[in-house]
């Protein structure tokens, strides 16, 4: 019975694996914002609450990250051609997971609750991406 469902879990990734890494490389920028500590407050602030709209900016970049995963943000462009590929209803949701993600993050006060909140949102893409079949 498990193995049925395991063989099925599988598929579905495969199905969805680009759309799935897409979203991840998106996640990730964001994520690599909120950890790097060399960001002045100002600018993190800003960053986070704004993220959501670097999706839609071809040549936003940021190169002056420390962080050890700052290779996402020095090459945005990249994920953001790749995120212009998801169909446009996706779009739309994703960026809209990305201002609520990103306004999470920059008002939590704990990493335990943004890693929650992550979670909660990379679910809930991935299953509207199974249900409505509109993903790549």
């Amino acid at each position: 019975m498990y193995d049925n469902y395991t063989c099925y879990y599988y598929c579905l990734l495969l199905l969805y694996r680009d759309a799935v890494c897409i979203f991840y490389l998106v996640l990730r920028s964001l994520d690599t914002v909120e950890d790097d500590v060399t960001i002045p407050a100002d600018v993190k602030s800003t960053m986070l609450t704004n993220f959501h709209t670097y999706l839609l900016d071809p040549d936003w970049k940021y190169m002056e990250s420390k962080e050890k995963d700052r290779i996402v943000l020095e090459d945005f462009p990249v994920v953001c051609c790749l995120f212009c590929i998801v169909r446009f209803v996706k779009r739309n949701f994703l960026l809209w997971c990305m201002m609520v993600d990103g306004n999470w993050l920059h008002e939590s006060d704990s990493a335990d609750t943004a890693l929650f909140i992550v979670c909660y949102v990379v679910v809930i893409a991935v299953a509207a991406a199974v249900v409505n079949d509109e993903f790549v």
